[in-house]
């Protein structure tokens, strides 16, 4: 059931495909944690509001967090941020190089988690 937030400012909208980052995210989500495809669950926010560092305007991020059910290794957790956190930067490669761009992932555990499908 990993539930994924992808937050990136405004000034990367044009370079990056969010949706199908998301969803080639998903299918490598799916396989390196043994989750099934369809419980991955993705939401985009563009940050039009932000400031980084002392608020230069040729500043910008792009960070990435997936919450997992608690079951997972520290292994398969390192793994997988070192594996997002290449390929976050991989699906922004097109931002000009003017850009302070900044790149972040965090996984985090889930302690209390309840769900229903219907």
């Amino acid at each position: 059931m990993p539930v994924i937030h992808l937050e990136y400012t405004d000034n990367l909208t044009p370079h990056v495909n969010a949706q199908q980052f998301l969803k080639e995210a998903h299918v490598d989500i799916a396989k390196l944690t043994k989750a099934a495809l369809y419980n991955c669950k993705s939401r985009i926010t563009v940050h039009k509001d932000f400031i980084v560092g002392d608020g230069a305007p040729n500043s910008a991020f792009a960070l990435m967090t997936v919450n997992l059910i608690k079951s997972r290794t520290q292994e398969t957790k390192d793994a997988l941020g070192e594996h997002l956190l290449a390929k976050l930067e991989s699906a922004f490669s097109s931002a000009p190089e003017e850009l302070n761009l900044q790149f972040g992932c965090h996984i985090a555990d889930y302690q209390n988690y309840f769900k229903k499908d219907r």
